[in-house]
């Protein structure tokens, strides 16, 4: 299971949309369908990243937190992919 919850404007706005999936692969057609509210070809599943390296949010008991990066957003690329998220895999096998 990965546990994943967006970025908001406070941890507790975050955790109330936190959601569970089988694989990367769910809650990358998760986060794409999230955003097609807000326009069609914002970004696609290509477009996301995991960080490699887990860090632990000891606020949520999260200990593998990995950042879910988006490298484009509508026509705007960034050279520096940045946070749409965060995800744990600390109770899968993946």
């Amino acid at each position: 299971m990965i546990k994943y919850r967006p970025v908001r404007s406070t941890l507790d706005e975050a955790m109330e949309e936190e959601r569970s999936f089988d694989t990367s692969e769910a809650m990358f057609d998760y986060i794409v369908k999230v955003w097609q509210e807000f326009g069609n070809d914002l970004f696609t599943k290509e477009d996301l990243s995991i960080e490699e390296k887990p860090g632990k949010d000891p606020r949520i008991n999260w200990k593998e937190c990995r950042i879910v990066y988006v490298k484009r957003m509508g026509k705007k690329i960034y050279t520096t992919p940045q946070c749409i998220g965060y995800c744990s895999f600390e109770d899968s096998n993946i």
